[in-house]
Parts: C-alpha cells; sequence; structure tokens
C-alpha cells in the first residue's frame, strides 16, 4: 500500500502542471510550518489526498492484474510443456 501511494505521488508530480506543483509544495510546507494545521486550506489537502489515494488503488489494481495474467500464463505453459505429444 505505501509503495501504491509512494507511486502515485510519482506519477502526479509527473503528469502535474508547474502551477499544480507549486500548488503541492506550498500545502507540504505549510504542514511542515504549521503542524496544528491552523492556516491550511483542508479542502486542497482533501482533494490532493484524494487523487493520490485513487491513483494508488488504481496502481495496486492494475499490480494485481499482472500478477494474475502472469500466474495464469505460467500456468499455461506449465500445462503445455507436460502434456505428452504423440
Amino acid at each position: 500500500m505505501q509503495e501504491a501511494h509512494f507511486r502515485a505521488m510519482i506519477d502526479s508530480a509527473q503528469e502535474s502542471t508547474w502551477q499544480e506543483k507549486w500548488e503541492t509544495a506550498a500545502m507540504a510546507q505549510e504542514q511542515l510550518m504549521m503542524p496544528e494545521n491552523k492556516g491550511i486550506n483542508q479542502q486542497k489537502i482533501s482533494k490532493f489526498v484524494q487523487k493520490i489515494n485513487a491513483r494508488s488503488k488504481k496502481l495496486m489494481q492494475q499490480d494485481q492484474d499482472y500478477w494474475s495474467q502472469r500466474q495464469e500464463f505460467e500456468k499455461e505453459q506449465t500445462l503445455f510443456a507436460t502434456t505428452t505429444m504423440w
């Protein structure tokens, strides 16, 4: 789950415009400077977190699909390799 969140954050950074990157950096700095969350726009943070969570869920589903397909492929390969042909 943590890896998916990290990958989602990287994807978000790569896909974001320079303005979105500045806004994200500003939100992060505000959180570091004011740990008790005074003056931070919670709606923007919530929207950002929702975006990251949605992307991480999508990445986890893609990973799960990949591994399922790979497992099925390997199962088929094993079955084919053990089938006797006359």
